[in-house]
């Protein structure tokens, strides 16, 4: 988490909003994780917000080698800038 977090805040400007943990029946149900503890840090940039989830008591896997960008597990996001040539030097 340390390692993401520091990644979008630095490289990327994201400014830290929250760092809480969460756990109980609620969150087991709406996760679909039996007695699921999470860590959710909550990152800001601009009006967009970026939340980064820890479990913290289920180990997690490596990514599969043959992992497709079409897989239902993989996910991404884009981040729009006025000026690509100096947010990418940045």
């Amino acid at each position: 988490m340390e390692r993401s977090r520091d990644f979008y805040t630095q490289a990327l400007i994201f400014e830290s909003v929250s760092n809480i943990t969460v756990e109980g029946q609620d969150y087991s149900v709406l996760e679909d994780v039996a007695e699921a503890r999470i860590r959710i840090v909550t990152l800001q940039l601009q009006d967009e917000f970026l939340r980064l989830m820890q479990y913290l008591n289920i180990e997690g896997k490596p990514i599969p080698q043959n992992s497709q960008s079409t897989d239902l597990w993989f996910q991404h996001f884009a981040i729009v800038v006025s000026d690509s040539v100096s947010f990418f030097a940045r």
